[in-house]
């Protein structure tokens, strides 16, 4: 079977993008050095996550008490322990040496790379760090209509949202849905675009759903 291809075209703002213009760009911040220290967590101990709707909740293996993410304000806490991560970050640095602080600073077990990250994860982390700054994309835990986990994508506006399943199967507000996975085949960045197409969230990326196979 051939794989999907979707022609993404060159960036235009003036197609239905309002951005984060009028955002808080230290909240900004905040919110995409968080799920990218929480995916470098997840690397390197392996856990369970929750996004709830301003909080990123990991409990690492092998670590006694959770970590939680304040995300409005980039503020990471465990047991008595309290960082802002965004004054902490540093373009020369990174968030590799964020985390090896964060490790060091918190008293973590140290533990070796390569840990599994739930690849649903790892769509959300690329999801908010090509969309957020850009379109004032998150991301909330909510109940579907079968009373089962799944996840709100919105945009900053509060009109246009999405869901994902825990099984991956996307649904958006015309009553379409198609299962992510058919897409995990795909680099990090173009699977993000396919998902953020789906959605019919902004005409810069078109839905694949409508792409001939």
């Amino acid at each position: 079977m051939n794989a999907m291809r979707l022609t993404v075209p060159s960036y235009n703002p003036a197609k239905q993008c309002e951005g984060c213009r009028n955002v808080d760009e230290t909240k900004v911040a905040a919110q995409i050095l968080s799920y990218q220290l929480a995916h470098m967590l997840l690397k390197s101990y392996g856990g369970t996550w929750e996004i709830k709707k301003d909080e990123l909740l990991l409990q690492l293996d092998g670590v006694e008490a959770p970590l939680l993410f304040e995300l409005n304000c980039g503020t990471l806490r465990h047991k008595t322990l309290r960082a802002s991560i965004v004054s902490r970050y540093s373009v020369e640095k990174g968030i590799s040496s964020l985390t090896k602080e964060i490790i060091h600073d918190f008293a973590l077990p140290q533990k070796k790379d390569g840990e599994f990250v739930d690849p649903l994860f790892r769509l959300f982390v690329k999801l908010i760090e090509i969309f957020h700054a850009r379109c004032g994309l998150k991301i909330a835990q909510v109940e579907n209509k079968e009373g089962t986990l799944a996840w709100e994508l919105v945009l900053a506006d509060q009109k246009l949202k999405g869901w994902i399943s825990s099984e991956g199967i996307a649904e958006n507000r015309f009553g379409q849905s198609v299962n992510i996975h058919q897409w995990d085949h795909l680099r990090p960045e173009k699977r993000a675009a396919y998902v953020f197409g789906f959605y019919c969230f902004c005409d810069n990326y078109p839905s694949p759903i409508y792409q001939t196979p």
